[in-house]
């Protein structure tokens, strides 16, 4: 599958790698609301700003209804926050105009994860950087949150 080869891959980056999965804000009440239509449309343009916010050495895919992953290749000049940070800003500055003449904006939670060397596999690994975006959406959304491993009580 895809999410295996991102695994593989995030082996043979030597681990300067991190998983990023997002999702649309409230997007079901774009489509409750707007219809379908709209909602692809959102979904087409929240795509085009993701992949021009991210580095072409970046791995981005649709993963479920409108929910993305990004692996991304950590480089010393940029890491992983400042390019998931670079995303958020850009979509939250995006107009969308829909058919009728409407006009939306949209932002988005994302939860991210590092590679590291206690990860099973990447089911293991998506389910971390999932539990972050769920503590981004139940902070309030339109942000950026990063696993990080509980502290062990000694």
């Amino acid at each position: 599958s895809m999410a295996d080869s991102l695994f593989k891959q995030a082996i043979r980056y030597e681990q300067h790698v991190a998983l990023a999965v997002m999702d649309v804000d409230f997007f079901k009440s774009v489509n409750d609301r707007y219809g379908h239509q709209a909602g692809d449309q959102v979904l087409r343009i929240f795509a085009a700003t993701l992949s021009d916010a991210v580095r072409s050495s970046d791995v981005h895919a649709r993963v479920g209804g409108e929910e993305f992953a990004v692996l991304l290749a950590q480089t010393n000049e940029t890491n992983a926050f400042d390019v998931l940070e670079r995303f958020r800003k850009a979509l939250e500055n995006t107009r969308i105009t829909l058919k009728d003449g409407t006009e939306l904006s949209i932002t988005v939670s994302i939860g991210y994860c590092d590679f590291f060397d206690g990860l099973h596999d990447v089911d293991h690994w998506f389910n971390l950087a999932d539990h972050a975006l769920y503590q981004a959406k139940a902070q309030g959304r339109n942000r950026i949150i990063k696993w990080v491993p509980e502290p062990v009580a000694r």
